[in-house]
This record gives structure tokens, sequence and C-alpha cells, in this order.
């Protein structure tokens, strides 16, 4: 397992010690390992191995090798939010209770790669076949993706509020290589049929 520091982290953390938001940002952080750390622990639980970690300016990535089992894609990404609603509910500070409830949410919107996509994908798989379930929660995450980032430009515009927008169009980013990296994968299929 090999740990990769995404550049864009360094200038993210730069940005928020530049307008003294370091302390924010930290929190924050620590808490998106944390939540990364129970999609491992239940990884290894399961015998999934985990090929890499991701340190994103937008939380944690673990990426772990593919998983067959739909079941246990489901029950690794459930994890990672569970975990983090459970420590919102234990901790008392309500600024770190609501850093961990703001992580399972986000985590929880139904946009591959996020939580919440590989959850709509590995149910959808279950119910409709892989290769089906690929094109539906594609289409469901386009469409998600979309209503957040028009909701985040009219955050902008009456609130100027650029986080959201930022944050909406990194998802945008990471849902646009996904989307490549499936078409691959199903080629790639398609060939050793």
């Amino acid at each position: 397992m090999c740990i990769k520091l995404h550049f864009h982290l360094v200038i993210l953390a730069i940005y928020f010690y530049a307008i003294h938001r370091i302390k924010i940002f930290f929190c924050f952080y620590i808490f998106a390992i944390i939540h990364e750390l129970a999609h491992i622990t239940m990884a290894a639980i399961l015998k999934v191995r985990v090929e890499e970690i991701m340190l994103l300016p937008v939380g944690v990535c673990a990426k772990c090798e593919y998983i067959p089992n739909r079941l246990k894609e489901i029950s690794i990404a459930a994890a990672g939010p569970l975990f983090s609603s459970i420590i919102g509910l234990l901790i008392n500070d309500n600024f770190m209770k609501t850093v961990n409830y703001v992580i399972a949410f986000l985590n929880l919107i139904p946009i591959y790669p996020l939580d919440g996509g590989k959850i709509l994908r590995g149910t959808l798989s279950i119910i409709l076949g892989h290769k089906k379930s690929i094109r539906v929660s594609s289409t469901i995450s386009k469409v998600i993706a979309s209503i957040i980032f028009v909701f985040s430009v009219v955050l902008y515009i009456y609130f100027k509020n650029f986080s959201l927008l930022l944050l909406s169009l990194y998802i945008y980013i990471i849902l646009r290589e996904e989307t490549k990296k499936d078409r691959i994968l199903e080629t790639i299929r398609k060939v050793l049929e």
C-alpha cells in the first residue's frame, strides 16, 4: 500500500493558513482521515487489499483492489459515513460534532466515487447487473452533480460563498475521471469476453 499526496492539498493548506483558518482545516482533515480509517478497517476485516491512500484537497481516499462481491463493496463504502456519524453522536464539542456530520452527509451523496455513489452502484449491481448499474449510477451521479453545481452557483451569487462552488467543480472533475475509467474497463471486459 502506498500513500500519495495530491499537490492541491498543499495549496489548500497554504490558503487556509493565509486566511487564519488552519485549525479548522486540520480539524476537518483529521476527522476525514479517521473516516477513511473506518473504510480501511472494514476492508481489512473483509480481506480486501487497500492498494493506495490518496490525500486529496477534499479529504482522503483509500483505493481498494477490484471487489467482485457487491455486499463487500457496500459494507466498505458504508463504514466511513457510519463511523463519522457515530463520532458525531459521541463528541460533546459542537464544532467537531458538526464536522463529522458534514463528512458523513457529503460522503453519502450518491455521486460516484463518493461513498453514497459506491453504495448506490453496488446496490444497483445486485438488482440490475454490473453493466447496467454502471450506466444508471453514472446518470444519477451526473444529474445530482449538476444540481449541486447550480445550487453552488446560486450560493456564490447571493452569498459570495465560493467554497461549495469549488467543491462542486472538484466533484465534477472526479466524476468525469471515474466515468473515463469505467469506459476503459468496460472496453477491456468486452475484449476479454
